[in-house]
């Protein structure tokens, strides 16, 4: 019931996508998830895009992305004239394998997104050496890992799914 009333004060407060409520919700997971910012976003796929933008991928640059994701981790890239490169997931988990990534790096590799799913977790010791070695952004998508800080505030751009964060919302303690 109480969440049902809030539903209906933000609809009589005309603020259905933005506004008090929004600016709360993300308050409360920047403080939960120990960063400074958070943008709530209607979909993961815009949060993706934001994120790569917000790193400066533009046409002409390389983002590297696992094989197995939904399809808005390479959209995303595409919507910026970028062009994916692929690199496979390792054999056992499909999660993007941190042994294949150096091979794919050129010139005009501009970042990575590993891809947590599933509850498997990328390689982040070895993807963020990697990246730091050539000096590439990090753009992590996580899906079923807010509970998880270190998955998605480990570097400095991560996304995640509502879908993902209703799973967890009591550990987030976003109460309105």
């Amino acid at each position: 019931e109480e969440e049902i009333e809030h539903v209906v004060q933000s609809m009589r407060n005309k603020c259905i996508s933005q506004g008090r409520v929004t600016e709360e919700f993300e308050r409360k997971l920047s403080e939960f998830l120990e960063v400074e910012n958070v943008i709530a976003v209607n979909n993961g796929s815009s949060a993706i895009l934001i994120a790569l933008m917000a790193v400066g991928v533009k046409p002409g640059d390389e983002v590297i992305v696992p094989n197995r994701t939904w399809i808005a981790t390479a959209h995303a890239v595409n919507l910026l004239g970028a062009k994916v490169v692929i690199v496979d997931t390792e054999k056992e988990r499909p999660i993007i394998d941190a042994t294949l990534i150096e091979k794919k790096i050129t010139s005009k590799t501009k970042a990575i997104i590993p891809v947590h799913m599933n509850g498997r977790s990328c390689d982040m010791r070895a993807i963020t050496l990697i990246a730091k070695k050539h000096n590439l952004s990090l753009t992590q998508m996580s899906l079923a890992f807010v509970n998880q800080q270190e998955f998605v505030t480990s570097n400095i751009i991560g996304a995640t799914t509502i879908d993902q964060l209703k799973e967890n919302i009591d550990s987030v303690n976003i109460v309105l």
